[in-house]
């Protein structure tokens, strides 16, 4: 009784059920009929093998551009570092860099201090596969970023921009 089944009723199938789906649920779902297929094919129910119509799951997570956060949660964030403190002084520069510039934690966490050039007010930002891209360096990211280095970072021999905070080892009791 499945000598009626065509390619097309296997598609619409498969998207129509998966749909609704999550992507792991639509791997195995789609697994599953492609198996169920060629065994119907190689017992002869199937007069043709249809494991070629199943259409594959996107293998990305996210189905388009990431969403960026409202100016409301961007201020919000941004004021919840408490620049009085040493820490939020570095937060407060580490942030406005990945929401000013767009860069992503590990090229922040890249930034020697040979990357800046205080003098062209320019950012080298070394990125996927060894690219560089040489960005402006605003007033309000420039200031922030002294303000940390000046007032907060650590003395330290390393050419990072920024330093880990560790937190206070406690003794075993």
């Amino acid at each position: 009784h499945f000598d009626r089944l065509a390619a097309l009723d296997v598609t619409t199938y498969i998207l129509n059920k998966s749909s609704c789906m999550a992507m792991g649920s639509a791997r195995c779902l789609v697994s599953a009929l492609r198996s169920l297929l060629r065994y119907l094919y190689v017992q002869g129910e199937l007069p043709l093998d249809l494991t070629g119509a199943v259409p594959s799951v996107p293998g990305w997570s996210q189905r388009g551009l990431p969403k960026g956060l409202a100016p409301q949660v961007v201020k919000k964030l941004l004021g919840s570092c408490d620049r009085r403190k040493h820490t939020g002084r570095r937060d407060f520069a580490v942030l406005l860099l990945m929401v000013s510039l767009g860069l992503r934690a590990v090229e922040v966490a890249r930034l020697t201090l040979d990357d800046i050039n205080w003098h062209l007010g320019e950012l080298t930002v070394h990125g996927k596969g060894g690219r560089q891209d040489c960005l402006p360096l605003t007033r309000e990211v420039g200031d922030a970023i002294a303000s940390y280095l000046h007032r907060s970072r650590p003395c330290c021999r390393f050419r990072s921009v920024f330093a880990t905070v560790q937190a206070p080892i406690r003794p075993l009791t």
